[in-house]
């Protein structure tokens, strides 16, 4: 954002400039982006989403994901609490979302709390998805307790991807079928692990 508007990230276009001959913007908004806030103050009008390195993140998720830790914590702690103290358990489905909605209670107020409370909301709510095996998945994932199964992607994960994916691509056009998600750590890794494959199943040969 500059002066009040948005621009994406590394635009070389042109704007109009107060009636005057259409002004070259990418060293405007480079020059705004750079730096530090404290080195430079132009960086507070600006949110510059770059190329995969924003000079922002959003902070609501990120209060989210360590209350859930704490959660996660709690219940593995809790599954094993006959044993010496240092060591846990896999959290227990039994009453998971009760023992969830009495921590979000006692911990009301604190930052990502109603994040996550909306959330559990969302896919038990909207999606219809079942609210206790949707917060074991998220405690095993975020306890690194287990291999991800299937490991492509988590299953509910999946469904939840799925709908963002039709809102985003398809909207409200015809769609038949389903998406079947491969999670990566990101566009290059997803682009070789595609190349791979193909090479790997005699699709692709070596250039030469």
């Amino acid at each position: 954002m500059l002066d009040g508007k948005i621009y994406k990230g590394g635009f070389a276009g042109t704007i109009q400039d107060r009636g005057a001959q259409p002004v070259r913007t990418q060293g405007r908004t480079i020059k705004a982006a750079g730096g530090g806030v404290a080195e430079r103050p132009a960086n507070a009008a600006m949110l510059n989403a770059g190329r995969g390195n924003p000079n922002f993140l959003a902070t609501i998720p990120r209060h989210g994901f360590w209350q859930l830790g704490l959660f996660a914590m709690r219940e593995s702690e809790r599954s094993f609490a006959h044993m010496p103290e240092g060591l846990g358990g896999f959290p227990k489905h039994q009453g998971l979302e009760e023992r969830f909605e009495i921590f979000a209670r006692d911990n009301k107020g604190v930052a990502g709390i109603d994040f996550l409370r909306g959330v559990l909301s969302y896919v038990r709510d909207q999606l219809g998805l079942d609210g206790g095996e949707f917060l074991y998945e998220m405690c095993e994932g975020i306890l690194a307790s287990n291999y991800p199964v299937p490991d492509r992607m988590l299953k509910l994960s999946e469904v939840i991807v799925a709908q963002y994916l039709k809102k985003e691509m398809i909207g409200k056009h015809p769609f038949v079928g389903d998406f079947d998600i491969f999670a990566t750590e990101g566009g290059t890794a997803a682009m070789t692990y595609i190349f791979n494959t193909m090479r790997e199943n005699h699709l692709i040969t070596p250039s030469r």
